[in-house]
């Protein structure tokens, strides 16, 4: 039997346009549509669907409200909401307070998003796991050895909150701690000091050392694996190892840890959805002390971003690269706040709404893989968003 959804959005364009993307999809959804709060609540206690696509901001009631309707009626309390905003923030506040407020997305979305959203809904609760994912995560959890004097000061999965949110979450509370993200059997562990990022590791010397030029004469002698075994048991990166027996300078070790940290981390822009945990610490390990201070977590963030290549592409389920970039809520004024290099600071001064990604790659002169690199960069910031040619198109037409 197909699902019911409910679609509830005072825009006739994005309701035509949720509806044409939900009624291909091979599921055979069916579609209702609301033009506001108060015929939403009126079709969902009528009709009783699968699940309600719900924008935040509606001309008589918000999302919020809607929500706690929602779970005031008990023939709505349990039906799954998808919301829908622009505002990152009204996304976070909404889903930290309403049980039923299961998942989201952030306009403009795709049509590869919004149909990737709800299938995950329906096949996948995020808040549910599938025994072998569960079983996987809690393995990694207990290879983890926590200090004494440590909590779990959030645990989250990126269907329900961004590891970006995550990062600006750590600045702006200025914690101490380990952000721990378990894309695979062994987490990947980045060190917070003072709400900033300090060094990233693993405790796999292999993957910590995966696509890496670095080369040593004495990879396969004793004292190698000795630091190999070091990273394994303790997660202090090998070159950290090597400074303490006289293998490498100092001043070389920090650029060499910064590098690999960027690298590693990298890996998880591209990763999909996944778990994390935050814990924080009283006391850090003493490995953590060796680096220098600290920037700021844009800053960090845009970094490691620019070690994803042309897997970025797929992540972003671009489709034909042929669609419109332009700046969030508050992106023209973050972006002053990040140092940018040449490419990406003339990318930036581009972006005016209407110059297509095409249009851009044209005036500066470089390949589209790499302007879809740079967009990807500022997508990742969550300081640009991207608007498909085919949203625009069917935009055009209504």
């Amino acid at each position: 039997m197909a699902k019911k959804i409910l679609v509830v959005d005072d825009s006739l364009t994005v309701r035509k346009f949720i509806e044409r993307t939900l009624m291909q999809q091979p599921d055979g959804y069916q579609v209702t549509m609301a033009h506001d709060a108060a015929q939403g609540l009126s079709l969902a206690t009528s009709s009783q669907p699968d699940l309600i696509l719900l924008d935040f901001v509606l001309p008589d009631m918000r999302g919020d409200a809607v929500c706690n309707e929602l779970l005031q009626n008990r023939k709505t309390a349990r039906i799954p909401v998808i919301l829908m905003s622009s505002n990152a923030d009204d996304i976070k506040k909404m889903r930290s307070q309403y049980p039923n407020a299961v998942n989201a997305v952030s306009k403009p979305f795709t049509p590869e998003l919004l149909s990737a959203t709800v299938a995950y809904v329906f096949k996948n609760m995020p808040t549910r796991q599938s025994p072998a994912a569960t079983a996987a995560v809690a393995a990694a959890r207990a290879s983890v050895v926590r200090p004494a004097t440590s909590h779990i000061a959030f645990r989250a999965h990126t269907g329900f909150f961004s590891i970006t949110d995550a990062l600006r979450t750590i600045e702006k509370d200025r914690l101490n701690g380990a952000l721990r993200v378990f894309m695979g059997k062994i987490p990947i562990e980045a060190y917070a000091q003072e709400g900033r990022i300090a060094l990233v590791t693993n405790r796999d010397p292999k993957l910590y050392l995966q696509d890496s030029t670095f080369e040593v004469s004495f990879s396969k002698t004793n004292v190698w694996a000795a630091c190999e075994k070091g990273q394994r048991d303790s997660g202090c990166p090998l070159f950290i190892l090597m400074v303490e027996r006289g293998l490498f300078t100092k001043q070389m070790m920090i650029p060499m840890v910064e590098i690999h940290g960027h690298r590693l981390f990298s890996r998880l822009w591209t990763a999909g959805q996944v778990n994390f945990e935050f814990e924080e610490m009283t006391t850090l390990p003493s490995y953590v002390s060796a680096m220098g201070t600290p920037e700021i977590m844009d800053n960090w963030i845009l970094k490691t971003t620019r070690y994803v290549g042309h897997e970025c592409a797929q992540a972003m389920h671009l489709g034909d690269p042929t669609g419109t970039p332009g700046f969030t809520r508050f992106g023209y004024e973050d972006i002053h706040r990040v140092k940018l290099n040449h490419e990406e600071h003339v990318f930036a001064s581009l972006v005016n709404g209407t110059n297509t990604l095409p249009d851009i790659s044209r005036e500066m002169g470089i390949s589209m893989e790499m302007s879809i690199q740079i967009l990807f960069r500022f997508l990742c910031l969550e300081i640009m968003e991207y608007w498909p040619s085919s949203i625009l198109a069917a935009s055009a037409v209504a």
